[in-house]
């Protein structure tokens, strides 16, 4: 490695590598403190550099088509030793100095991690404008010795994304932020690392709300084909739809402090429970209304049909009913509302019963008193003939002869 390489390329190298970190630093901020005094702007500004370090990325240096030795006062040195080496400060205030000094220095100060890569030409020179359509065996040896370092590092030891309090950035939370931090500096303001994640944490929990809500709704949605059904069975069902909804829930959600879109979920399941509730009991309602008129349809054409309208037809009529309420009860689908609607229902034919149980009451009578008077006038019958054959006897008697 010689001097004068490491000078001139390497400084617009970090050069334009410190005007990105400068410009990175001056419009994002870290929290969101208002404008501090005067006095306390410089331990502020420092305060912030420690704080961009946390989020800052590490530090790959990959320098291609390398060609020169490297090596530091006629030793040879690692890729590492040749970035650590090009990023040494020189000693002095000279404006020339500092100028060479602030990118080297930012770099040190932001990035703490820091690798370096120096990759060889890929293949012989007259090759370098077919790369495209080259093979990977066709390419020089060195070079991908090179690349398979750098790929295994990148896909070892690149640290995943997170911000504030350690929680890891996914895909979508990434893209959340890329949108917030672009459409805050578009507007002309500067945007702070702390109210993104705030404002990232809305989208994502509120996002993770509505992914837990659809899962219960869809397991509702499959629940309400088995209508009616008893509240037993609705309550096991919904307990383990909202388990379901919640695991769904904290899976996704990111930083909800206060648990305030946990609260939104489970009051919004409860709603759901709660019209679910309301549903099943219509349904059973329908059911049970159309199953007890089915069920009671023979006792109805026996009353048309004055079966019922003789002695003993009450309790002929008791029978039937006991009989139809066992075949009702034995039916499964009748849901919540089931008892309910059959109280209803004997309540609905009391006047009917009842007129059946007076009309066998005075049957009952009346065939006793026809019994009585039938039993009386065979009495007198029974007696009149014992007179008359008493009377025929006494006529037909022949006198005794001396």
């Amino acid at each position: 490695m010689e001097d004068g390489w490491i000078s001139k390329q390497e400084h617009d190298f970090l050069s334009s590598n410190h005007s990105y970190v400068t410009e990175l630093t001056n419009q994002i901020r870290v929290n969101s403190k208002g404008a501090c005094d005067e006095d306390d702007e410089d331990g502020e500004d420092i305060s912030e550099d420690c704080e961009f370090v946390r989020f800052f990325p590490g530090f790959v240096w990959a320098v291609r088509d390398f060609t020169l030795e490297r090596k530091i006062d006629g030793r040879d040195v690692s890729d590492d030793d040749y970035l650590d080496f090009a990023l040494q400060l020189k000693k002095g205030l000279a404006p020339k100095i500092l100028t060479y000094n602030h990118p080297r220095q930012c770099i040190r100060n932001f990035f703490p991690t820091r690798k370096c890569f120096t990759f060889p030409f890929p293949s012989s020179a007259k090759n370098i404008t077919q790369l495209d359509s080259m093979s990977e065996s066709e390419l020089c040896p060195d070079f991908l010795r090179v690349a398979d370092r750098f790929c295994t590092y990148v896909c070892t030891e690149s640290r995943v994304k997170t911000v504030q309090w350690g929680h890891r950035v996914t895909g979508s939370r990434f893209s959340h932020l890329v949108k917030i931090y672009v459409d805050t500096i578009n507007s002309g303001s500067v945007p702070c690392l702390e109210n993104a994640v705030v404002a990232m944490a809305e989208i994502e929990n509120q996002s993770a709300m509505n992914e837990g809500l659809r899962l219960y709704e869809q397991g509702i949605e499959q629940l309400k084909a088995e209508f009616p059904t008893d509240l037993e069975s609705l309550s096991a069902e919904h307990s383990r739809l909202s388990t379901m909804a919640t695991k769904e829930f904290l899976k996704r959600s990111f930083k909800d402090e206060g648990g305030k879109y946990m609260a939104q979920l489970a009051e919004k399941v409860a709603n759901l429970y709660e019209q679910l509730i309301t549903q099943n009991m219509d349904t059973s309602e329908k059911m049970c209304r159309k199953l007890l008129p089915d069920l009671y349809a023979n006792i109805a054409g026996n009353i048309k049909q004055g079966v019922y309208a003789k002695p003993g037809g009450y309790e002929a009529y008791c029978h039937d009913c006991d009989a139809m309420v066992a075949e009702y009860q034995q039916h499964r689908k009748k849901g919540m509302k089931g008892e309910e609607m059959l109280e209803e229902f004997l309540k609905e034919k009391n006047v009917e019963a009842n007129s059946i149980l007076m009309a066998d009451e005075r049957l009952t009578d009346a065939e006793k008193q026809n019994a009585g008077m039938m039993a009386a006038i065979t009495n007198i019958l029974q007696s009149q003939n014992k007179s008359k054959a008493v009377h025929l006897g006494t006529s037909h008697a022949q006198p005794i002869k001396a």
